[in-house]
């Protein structure tokens, strides 16, 4: 039996719209899989008391709902069940991903096209603190999703089409920590892993389907400015074959599991 959040406009206007000046190129990234809409996020943590849930509309709108409410209604024979609505939030451009802080519960990135902000909300679900991002993106580049630092409260990443930044919240909104760059190819997807020192090491997925790795460490820190990566992760399998210059017909995405490791 399909179930109905009964609150009225709870999801409402959620579904994509290609209107406005970027409606075009969103429709055109999104359907060659360069770009993947992320609507909806969970604000929890292992340590935070409260779950809330983050929801993007069109016309530039986040809503967060009161998850662990719903939750407790998911055994109930009710075919709707009640969302209750703490907050909404506007942001000035088209929504593409959300992305919340799994150390940090209070932070939510949401990422445009071309726009990142970092919102905080407090304890009641509103918007305490918006922090807008400046990535200084060239014509053509185009943000592909952010990604907070494994560990991390305020380690943030801004993954673009021509670039990965990565910001130390806690000490400077402007000026990144680490700024790589690919020799070849555009970027399609980032990852980070621990070594056995404890350090992080990014991962990334290329256009090319090669995956470049980074030991991330001050010789590789925006400190001397942008950072080639040229590291290629050599990987052995049958199905994996280099065919003109292009690994399995391209890169599309990379995932690392802390869990599973």
């Amino acid at each position: 039996v399909p179930t109905l959040g009964s609150q009225e406009g709870a999801f409402e206007n959620v579904r994509m719209n290609y209107s406005g000046d970027q409606g075009q190129t969103i429709r055109q990234l999104i359907s060659a899989h360069v770009l993947r809409r992320v609507a909806m996020c969970v604000l929890s943590s292992p340590h935070g008391r409260r779950q809330h849930l983050a929801v993007s509309h069109e016309k530039g709108k986040i809503t967060v709902l009161q998850l662990s409410a719903l939750l407790k209604q998911a055994d109930s024979s009710k075919r709707k069940l009640t969302l209750t609505r703490l907050a909404s939030a506007p942001v000035p451009f088209t929504v593409l991903s959300l992305t919340g802080n799994p150390c940090k519960e209070d932070y939510l990135a949401v990422c445009g096209l071309k726009d990142c902000h970092v919102l905080t909300f407090s304890s009641s679900g509103s918007v305490s603190d918006h922090l807008v991002l400046h990535p200084q993106l060239a014509t053509g580049n185009f943000i592909i999703k952010a990604v907070w630092l494994p560990g991390s409260q305020t380690e943030l990443a801004i993954v673009t089409a021509d670039f990965v930044k990565i910001y130390d919240l806690s000490v400077d909104a402007l000026s990144p920590t680490f700024y790589f760059l690919l020799p070849s190819s555009k970027i399609r997807d980032v990852t980070f892993l621990f070594n056995e020192e404890g350090k992080n090491i990014i991962v990334i997925m290329s256009s090319a389907g090669y995956i470049y790795t980074q030991l991330m460490e001050e010789a590789s820190s925006a400190q001397q400015g942008p950072f080639y990566v040229t590291n290629v992760l050599e990987i052995n399998h049958e199905d994996l074959k280099d065919s003109n210059s292009q690994v399995a017909g391209g890169g599309v995405s990379v995932y690392y599991s802390h869990v599973l490791q």
